[in-house]
């Protein structure tokens, strides 16, 4: 939920552009309904809450950050589901290497290779970031690949830059 107190000057996401109180739960809604795509009037439409007043919940970050850990959210669902997926789809090729047909024991043979050399890359490649990533840490940089992010304490150096 957002919870925080708001800086000088900002839209507060409790109240409409009159003053009006909005609920925790229609801020959650709208929250939820933009993560999922849907435009400003749509959400509007659908939670009953004014256009103007999503907007000028859009101008304030801790809403912006709502709304993109509840995008990340769905996204890691998503990935998870076809995580899921592959350990199926992973058998069912492997039980194709049997297959009585030479074609489809090829085609198999074929695909699980290269998906295993792509996997293995990935694997290899994400390695090699988590290192990159402590080194930099290990010099005082910060670093952060989560949706909502936070500013780093020094900046990340182009490579001209790395002693």
């Amino acid at each position: 939920m957002i919870e925080a107190s708001e800086p000088p000057g900002s839209t507060s996401p409790t109240t409409a552009g009159n003053g009006r109180p909005r609920s925790k739960e229609a801020r959650e809604a709208v929250a939820v309904a933009l993560s999922m795509g849907g435009t400003v009037r749509e959400v509007a439409a659908v939670a009953g809450v004014g256009e103007r007043t999503i907007r000028s919940w859009l101008k304030n970050q801790l809403f912006v950050r709502r709304v993109a850990r509840l995008r990340a959210e769905a996204v890691a669902a998503g990935v998870n589901r076809l995580a899921d997926g592959m350990s199926r789809a992973t058998g069912v090729l492997m039980e194709l290497l049997n297959s009585e047909d030479d074609r489809v024991k090829l085609t198999a043979a074929k695909s699980v290779i290269e998906l295993g050399l792509k996997a293995r890359e990935v694997l290899e490649l994400d390695a090699r970031i988590d290192q990159l990533e402590e080194q930099l840490m290990q010099r005082g940089y910060s670093y952060s690949a989560r949706p909502s992010g936070h500013a780093t304490t020094k900046p990340i150096p182009y490579r001209d830059d790395v002693e």
